[in-house]
């Protein structure tokens, strides 16, 4: 994603009793539950945000935060994805959309998440709470002191921040998991693309049936294990007749082809020409 993010403010604050947010904000918000918990009202629904718990608050979007009977430590960022023009003349809101001016009203960016589709939860449960912090503590420490090249650092630890949080919020959905496996198993194919693996070494690799495998790969990238592993066995095949020397009945035996002709059908069926095209040239 091309973003440029701006940081408008980045403090770490303590909730005592007594403290009480009534509003809605101009630019994008991410929480840290450090220590405590807080309570959150979005858009009428409440949620209790409580230690290594992450939260997202949106632009032009009615939020209520109150004390929960607990002290609260929660490092915090307002920031925007883009620079706009008027990124300097923005401040943090602590009001209501009614209480606004005419200008005023004319701060609200664009909610990133539901422009790209991006289902973001307002509270994410994070399974690396710690890089989160930590990242927090430096975007934080570079806004206050200000130091030369600030700017750029900031820029880099929010893209930085951005892309992890990204990444938990994928996490907490039950379709990751499925992704992430099928991702592992194409790293397997990929490493071993030379060897002659079938769909039998696939489903056991993933612990499930060949069928079920099939249907599952099918629904995340449109086409079949093999399909997919023979892919990579003809970029391989293409890749070492364009920058090797290696004759190519040798390059067939590699792809498990004992019969030369046999491999030169089997890669015209995929490329539309035959091995000895790609050695000429």
């Amino acid at each position: 994603m091309n973003i440029e993010p701006y940081v408008r403010f980045a403090m770490h604050h303590v909730w005592i009793e007594g403290y009480y947010l009534n509003r809605e904000i101009w630019d994008h918000e991410i929480i840290f539950i450090e220590q405590g918990s807080l309570k959150f009202t979005i858009e009428g629904n409440t949620y209790i945000a409580k230690q290594n718990d992450c939260v997202i608050l949106r632009p032009n979007i009615h939020h209520i935060i109150e004390w929960n009977g607990e002290t609260c430590s929660q490092p915090h960022v307002h920031f925007d994805f883009y620079n706009h023009t008027d990124k300097e003349m923005v401040k943090v809101s602590k009001i209501r959309k009614a209480q606004m001016n005419k200008e005023e009203l004319t701060w609200f960016r664009e909610d990133f998440f539901k422009k790209n589709n991006i289902d973001m939860p307002c509270v994410i449960h994070l399974k690396n709470p710690i890089e989160v912090k930590n990242i927090l503590y430096k975007i934080i420490e570079e806004f206050t002191y200000k130091n030369k090249y600030s700017d750029i650092l900031l820029s880099g630890l929010m893209r930085e921040l951005i892309g992890i949080v990204l990444r938990e919020s994928e996490a907490s959905n039950p379709e990751y998991k499925k992704s992430n496996q099928l991702n592992e198993l194409i790293s397997y194919m990929n490493a071993n693309v030379d060897n002659n693996l079938t769909l039998t070494d696939f489903s056991d690799k993933m612990h499930i049936s060949g069928w079920k495998l099939i249907q599952l790969f099918n629904e995340f990238y449109h086409t079949t294990p093999i399909k997919h592993y023979n892919q990579l066995k003809y970029l391989r095949a293409k890749d070492l007749l364009e920058n090797s020397v290696i004759p190519i009945n040798e390059i067939a035996k590699r792809m498990h082809y004992e019969d030369p002709q046999t491999f030169s059908r089997w890669f015209k069926k995929i490329d539309g020409n035959y091995p000895s095209y790609y050695r000429k040239k």
